[in-house]
């Protein structure tokens, strides 16, 4: 049977279950399924009231504003001071903050190399809810308030521009790769579309429903037709229990031609080593066996 014809049967099926159920039963859980998958996608919660006192001064947040209210990005500047080499956009995962990358951002070794640290709508201080396209103004709202504070052209931001994240942070980043120039992207456990994991969690007519569309196959075909393309370096743990290392792998193989995957042996997904991650910005040999300080990477995903 084809692909198109099962995907008719199913549908069959599932219409004719519906039909014998009341018609606002059947509309009241279409609606609740629509209206509540946020909440299952993004976990949206505030810094600690103290953050201010214990964020290391080098730390510059960033304000700015988009339509969801105020937000609030962070600024970690090159160690040497001065104009960056290379600017990093960076996105978390959605059970993490930006600053969970402050460790990386500080221990990064190049000392011409500066973080831009994003926060996504409701998380932190930013204010509103998250959806991709407020996400991505958020990404893009920084660079602005970044281009502001270091007295920088767009040109020449997008000449420094890399961007790193990890889960749905890999997909924050690709969509804004997608959009604007980048030098370089390192993005850790990616799943090829949001639809790809409803179908993985629930079942394939679901992604239906879905509002929330990130699509990473979408954004590395939006980047395939640049010349040349970024490099693009994928990092997977092996025994990724949430987003498994073959949608990884899909990726890489779909795009080979600008598309690096580097696998980490058992590696799950909320511990990756950080100096894995670096080394693959850094584009150094990949180090082998076990990390001193593997870095906690998402609390909820």
């Amino acid at each position: 049977m084809s692909a198109t014809n099962t995907r008719n049967f199913f549908l069959a099926r599932l219409f004719q279950h519906l039909r014998h159920l009341p018609l606002l039963a059947v509309i009241v859980s279409v609606m609740g399924l629509m209206g509540c998958q946020a909440r299952y996608i993004y976990y949206p919660r505030p810094y600690p009231a103290n953050l201010e006192k214990v964020l290391p001064k080098v730390v510059k947040p960033l304000p700015f504003v988009t339509g969801e209210g105020q937000q609030v990005a962070f600024w970690v500047p090159p160690s040497a001071g001065g104009i960056p080499r290379q600017i990093w956009l960076g996105h978390a995962g959605n059970g993490s903050f930006a600053l969970d990358w402050l460790p990386l951002a500080l221990a990064y070794p190049a000392s011409d190399v500066g973080f831009l640290l994003v926060d996504y709508p409701g998380y932190g201080y930013c204010e509103g809810s998250s959806t991709p396209g407020r996400i991505l103004a958020n990404s893009e709202g920084a660079v602005v308030a970044l281009g502001h504070h270091l007295s920088m052209s767009n040109n020449e931001i997008d000449a420094r521009m890399c961007g790193f994240g990890h889960s749905l942070g890999a997909a924050s980043t690709l969509q804004y790769a997608a959009r604007h120039p980048v030098q370089r992207v390192v993005i850790v456990a990616p799943f090829t579309s949001m639809a790809d994991m409803v179908d993985q969690v629930l079942f394939w007519p679901m992604h239906w429903l879905l509002w929330h569309r990130f699509d990473n196959q979408t954004s590395l075909a939006e980047l395939a037709k640049r010349t040349p393309p970024p490099t693009v370096i994928i990092i997977h743990g092996t025994s990724d229990e949430v987003i498994p290392v073959s949608m990884g792998r899909t990726l890489a193989e779909e795009y080979s031609d600008f598309v690096r995957l580097y696998e980490i042996p058992n590696g799950d997904h909320n511990s990756i080593p950080r100096q894995s991650i670096i080394d693959r910005m850094m584009d150094a040999p990949m180090r082998e066996g076990p990390s001193q300080n593997a870095e906690k990477l998402a609390e909820r995903e």
